[in-house]
């Protein structure tokens, strides 16, 4: 036997057995026996005398033969001993295994093992729970609801944004995340202050994942424990209007319309057009009409007649509230941020802040201008292109400009004697109900689809109207609201809540790489024992066994503790966001709404608010007992009336009685009135005369530089050179954004209207050259001026976000002999003035006889004087299969070289000329030269039609440097 290996077997789990001692036992005997049987054949051989030799060597021989025979008996002797010994230890190394004490040995070797690897890995990665104990950092808090024992969780703070720490939490643990379609750069640039390392899209070593879209159910089955993503399956039963709208009529129905009567009365089209005609018969007035799924106010319009509505896409129409409540004359709707942690038990958050965004036009009750957008609509993505739209420049200054915070409207409201804790609590009602009508959805997709509880999280943005009569509506819920921070307010309020919004989901401080290494091991054993107790059933597949393998869990008493545990720490974490389910009296108001068959949400009550009376969840009970009382006393005379009223109502309020102690509810409306201190802050400086000097020095050096690098780009496509197509569309999006922004300024008084009409039309006939759906909806006929510059300026921005993104995704960059010079062309888009960039373009486009270079194909001109650059972006053929088909053969090769007579350039192939306005004077040869050429190559070009087979062309994939 092995004495040294004895242990090890045992370790392995080796069946040691009395029947394999014996059969090692007999090994060693037949060897033994056959040593002794060689022994004694070499003595028989001496003694027949077969070896040759004198007496002597006999003699010697004998004396020789005498002390091996000893020798073997001693050897003999010591190993009987060694055997009885090995005996004895394997008798004790077997009673040792029946009693189980060989897997206590197991763990301290495995322990002692584990710091050894900790020791001598610790200069590369820190191990999963390496220097968790030493680590007293203030960017780490601790938990203990995922692992046995307890494990540090990060702290973010937006001052990390201005002064980030030399040693950061997500580089001491090597922390990582990654985004997938997401517009979400505050929350990148939060999580790289804190350490965090950005992976690609296909990696799945992350800690966090901020996507803009749905997952697939595979992503969210290979989630670990420690990971985190921002959106629950099926989470757009709450997000899409049609869906929404369906699930709260469902609620209607089932539970009682009164206690669900915060959205309008919608239809979908064009399912339901028929009782949307009839509706529409019975109540005249005016309906605003929604793409199901868009975001940013687009595609949004109102009508007044049911033949207006269009019928072939899917749409929603609502009926549109025309009695909003007005601040300062202006239309006002609130973004609030709400946060919701799990569906199973039911946790949801509000944020302290939000944002409260004004339509820039003064609002009309008459119903004259229901065409006007910028008086109906309150969008920010539409407004902000108004030249009349106001930004605040101050963060700290959050009651001016268009965009307030929800701390100053409160302010404003208990100013004119508004009851602002009535209207925040009916607000959070409408929170809590709407996400109740989704609750059995999501959870039945999180039972079949989420492995770990703490897995998913969802940050809502809710858009909430509230009318004269003081009662808040549902407008609509979007899935990723938008994080852009284009104004100090953004960045302020932004930057805190998602900064909290990160730590009370909390992200573990562990190392991704060697968490899925130990998880796989884990996972390993599990199926292993899974399959050595089922290995007479059928087979079954890795994916489905590993899923089954992660299903297995400790006891229900353990999950119980766990998710209080949890529930406790995320309030312990919670900062600025406020908890609105559960309270002490949600469940006695909301239990018997909740559909999901779960025990959870009861018990997480009892654990948290013991003591209190839990009534039995059979009937639904009003939060509020004056709801009628107080709808027919705030109507909008009535409200007109209070505000001339205000200060005999204040010297009423001064003679109150005493003050007593306050609510649950009246504590957290407190907190949302209070002016959030934290966040970072930018400001727009405001520049003095120097800076106007100074600023008008550089602005007239910039302008002096882009004329000298104009001419020499000009020169180079004249000598032959040209735009290579990534050249080509990053110039032309420049030029673009130079359009944008002057349609953001527009004067009436100063500016011609017809360049507004240009840049529609432009639109019309480049939408069609996009990969993407987009949808224009030409202004209503009666707009004009700066309204109608403010909707073409937001169709010209979302046509230039999908044209980026092409761009980024379609276009290969190539340094190839023929080409612009690369630093000569950045330097020229980085100074380069509108003008500049047409005289650039038009050459190019002039010269190669087309435009789809940076716009994908060839459509009809634009024939108007303004604008020379719009007007020649597109060849001219006056069959439309031939255009279309000779811009997809050109969409996967670069241009041809141009024909010019005024320049001594290559032959050019088959291309389409552009019609111009005004053409480029030539001789009476040239043409007749241009003639020939074009008819010889029309002539080539017919039968080249009729004999080559169509082709196939496939995407490209580009990695081109991306522009903002």
């Amino acid at each position: 036997l092995d004495t040294e290996n004895c242990q090890t077997w045992v370790e392995h789990g080796l069946d040691l057995s009395e029947n394999n001692c014996v059969s090692k036992f007999d090994e060693i005997m037949s060897k033994m026996e056959t040593k002794e049987h060689i022994s004694s054949t070499d003595e028989r051989n001496n003694d027949s005398g077969i070896s040759s030799g004198t007496a002597d060597s006999d003699a010697d021989s004998a004396d020789e033969k005498s002390d091996d025979i000893t020798t073997q008996i001693a050897k003999i002797d010591a190993l009987l001993e060694k055997i009885n010994d090995e005996n004895q230890k394997t008798r004790e190394c077997l009673k040792s295994f029946d009693k189980n004490e060989h897997q206590k040995a197991s763990k301290e070797k495995a322990k002692n093992l584990g710091a050894e690897t900790v020791d001598t890995s610790s200069k590369s990665r820190v191990s999963f729970s390496g220097s968790w104990a030493t680590d007293k950092a203030e960017d780490i808090t601790w938990a203990s609801s995922m692992e046995p024992k307890r494990y540090p969780i990060v702290v973010f703070n937006p001052a990390a944004l201005s002064q980030p720490s030399s040693t950061p939490v997500g580089s001491r643990y090597h922390l990582t995340f990654k985004m997938v379609q997401a517009e979400a750069k505050i929350c990148s640039q939060i999580l790289q202050s804190h350490g965090f390392q950005e992976v690609s899209s296909s990696n799945q070593d992350f800690n966090i994942m901020w996507t803009g879209s749905h997952p697939n159910p595979h992503i969210f089955k290979s989630m670990l424990p420690h990971q985190r993503v921002n959106h629950f399956p099926r989470s757009y039963e709450l997000t899409r209007k049609d869906r929404m709208y369906k699930n709260i009529e469902r609620l209607q129905i089932s539970k009682g319309p009164k206690h669900f009567n915060f959205i309008p009365k919608t239809f979908t089209i064009p399912n339901e057009y028929s009782e949307f005609a009839a509706a529409h018969h019975r109540t005249r007035g005016a309906w605003i009409v929604k793409p199901v799924a868009s975001s940013r106010g687009r595609g949004i319009f109102i009508v007044n007649h049911p033949n207006q509505v269009p019928m072939d896409e899917p749409m929603v129409v609502s009926k549109y509230i025309d009695n909003p409540l007005l601040i300062n004359g202006h239309k006002s709707d609130l973004r609030l941020y709400v946060l919701v942690t799990s569906y199973d038990p039911l946790i949801i958050y509000l944020y302290e802040e939000g944002l409260v965004r004004f339509a820039t036009v003064k609002y009309d009750h008459s119903g004259k201008n229901l065409w006007n957008p910028c008086m109906h609509l309150c969008n920010y993505s539409i407004n902000k292109y108004h030249s009349d739209y106001i930004k605040s420049e101050d963060p700290d200054a959050d009651d001016q400009g268009h965009k307030w915070s929800l701390s100053a409207f409160l302010k404003h409201l208990k100013a004119s004697n508004i009851d602002t804790g009535q209207l925040m609590q009916s607000i959070e009602d409408v929170i809590i109900k709407s996400i109740v009508s989704v609750e059995f959805s999501v959870n039945s997709a999180c039972k079949m689809f989420v492995p770990h509880r703490n897995n998913c999280f969802e940050l809502y943005g809710f858009d909430i109207l509230v009318d004269s009569d003081l009662k808040p509506w549902l407008i609509e819920v979007n899935l990723s609201p938008s994080l852009n921070t284009e104004s100090p307010i953004d960045m302020k309020i932004k930057s805190a809540m998602m900064s909290d919004l990160l730590t009370v989901v909390g992200i573990p401080a562990i190392d991704p790489v060697l968490k899925r290494a130990q998880f796989n091991q884990k996972i390993n054993n599990l199926t292993q024992d899974e399959n050595s107790k089922k290995f007479n059933k059928r087979n079954r597949s890795a994916e489905a066994r590993r899923h089954s393998a992660i299903r297995l869990a400790p006891s229900s008493s353990s999950e119980l503790s766990n998710m209080i545990r949890d529930a406790k720490e995320q309030e312990s974490r919670r900062r600025g966001w406020v908890s609105i389910f559960p309270t002490v009296e949600t469940w006695n108001t909301y239990g018997a709404l909740l559909e999901y068959g779960s025990s959870n949400n009861l018990i997480l009550h009892e654990h948290l608010f013991p003591g209190m009376i839990r009534k039995p969840a059979n009937k639904i009970r009003p939060r509020f007992k004056d709801n009628k009382k107080r709808s027919k006393s705030a109507g909008q005379s009535k409200f007109e009336k209070k505000l001339a009223e205000t200060e005999s109502f204040e010297n009423k309020v001064n003679l109150s009685e005493s003050p007593r102690t306050l609510s649950p509810g009246e504590l957290r409306v407190a907190q949302y009135e209070k002016h959030l201190e934290k966040g970072h802050k930018t400001t727009i400086k405001t520049k003095n005369c120097k800076d106007l000097q100074k600023f008008g020095k550089q602005t007239a050096e910039k302008k002096a530089r882009s004329a000298t690098l104009r001419e020499k780009l000009i020169h180079m496509i004249e000598s032959g050179l040209q735009l290579s197509e990534y050249q080509a569309r990053k110039a032309f999006t420049v030029y673009l954004l130079c359009i944008l922004q002057k349609l953001s300024d527009f004067n009436e008084d100063t500016e011609d209207s017809n360049q507004i009409e240009v840049v529609l039309k432009f639109l019309q006939k480049a939408a069609l050259s996009l990969r993407e759906p987009y949808i224009l909806k030409k202004p209503n006929g009666n707009l004009g001026g700066k309204d109608k510059a403010a909707l073409v300026a937001k169709d010209l921005g979302d046509f230039l976000g999908l044209y980026k993104k092409e761009t980024e995704m379609f276009t290969v960059y190539r340094e190839e002999s023929g080409i612009i010079p690369r630093q000569v062309f950045e330097e020229f888009v980085t100074c380069a003035n509108d003008s500049d960039l047409e005289r650039v373009l038009t050459l190019q486009t002039k010269l190669f006889r087309c435009s789809h270079i940076f716009l994908g194909k060839c459509l009809p001109p634009i024939n108007t004087r303004h604008s020379p650059l719009l007007k020649t972006v597109y060849g001219l053929s006056p069959d439309r299969t031939i255009r279309d088909r000779q811009c997809t053969l050109r969409m996967s090769g670069r241009p041809n070289p141009p024909t010019s007579v005024k320049y001594n350039l290559p032959e050019a192939g088959a291309c389409l000329d552009i019609q111009t306005i005004s053409p480029p004077p030539v001789s009476s040869t040239a043409l007749e030269n241009i003639a020939e050429d074009s008819s010889r190559q029309t002539t080539g070009s017919k039968h080249k039609i009729k004999s080559e087979k169509p082709r196939l062309i496939f995407p490209r994939v580009s990695s081109a440097p991306s522009f903002s």
